[in-house]
């Protein structure tokens, strides 16, 4: 759903967030637009395979912030 094309017509001062199913988003084509200033930003807790390898690009990427499958867990202190 999210592609280097639909990437490309948001504006600069978009931020991506996806918590639902990691093959919505072209995460290479993520991590180029996040990279040029495409885009803002990214929040990312779900990838197409996972845990994400720590050589992907998006894990170079200073705004994005990436979380393995656990953006739903709040600590709650005593």
């Amino acid at each position: 759903m999210v592609n280097r094309q639909r990437l490309n017509e948001m504006k600069s001062t978009a931020i991506v967030v996806n918590t639902a199913r990691g093959p919505l988003i072209d995460t290479i084509a993520l991590a180029e637009a996040l990279r040029s200033g495409a885009i803002a930003a990214a929040g990312i807790d779900v990838f197409e395979s996972e845990p994400l390898d720590a050589s992907h690009p998006l894990t170079k990427c200073a705004n994005a912030i990436l979380t393995s499958h656990v953006a739903w867990c709040k600590r709650h202190e005593p």
